[in-house]
């Protein structure tokens, strides 16, 4: 067996629901890898504490952050992303900086934002993945 194989947990992928159709592509990415993903729309059932829920599976067992970024999700001025975020850093923080926990992942074009996460450093000065350069 290998060390991948004994991994438990879960990857937390962090979005608006605009960005939904390129979430939706990513999770099936990530599942055909063998990755399993926490999202809201599959993990979360009515009446829950969705709040609790998210918390816990934000510091519980996530392998990693995903923290999904578009001009749409710049955009908005509020939103339960930066909730989310919020709770990431919170977690990297406690972490070894050596090991990538929060990655940011961009669909489009844009900024990714220069939010503090601590240490000197910033959330844009995090090496990012472009999704929508990757030739389909």
């Amino acid at each position: 067996m290998s060390e991948r194989d004994e991994l438990s947990g879960h990857a937390f992928i962090s979005y608006v629901h605009e960005n939904s159709r390129q979430v939706d592509q990513l999770q099936r990415t990530l599942e055909a890898a063998g990755t399993r993903v926490w999202r809201d729309t599959d993990d979360l059932w009515p009446g829950e504490d969705w709040r609790a829920k998210i918390r816990d599976a934000i510091t519980h067992n996530a392998l990693v952050f995903i923290a999904c970024f578009s001009k749409q999700s710049v955009a908005r001025m509020t939103s339960y992303q930066n909730e989310e975020l919020g709770l990431a850093i919170e977690e990297m923080r406690k972490r070894s900086p050596e090991l990538p926990w929060l990655i940011p992942v961009r669909f489009d074009d844009c900024d990714i934002p220069d939010r503090d996460i601590g240490g000197g450093r910033t959330l844009s000065s995090i090496h990012r993945a472009d999704l929508f350069r990757i030739q389909r």
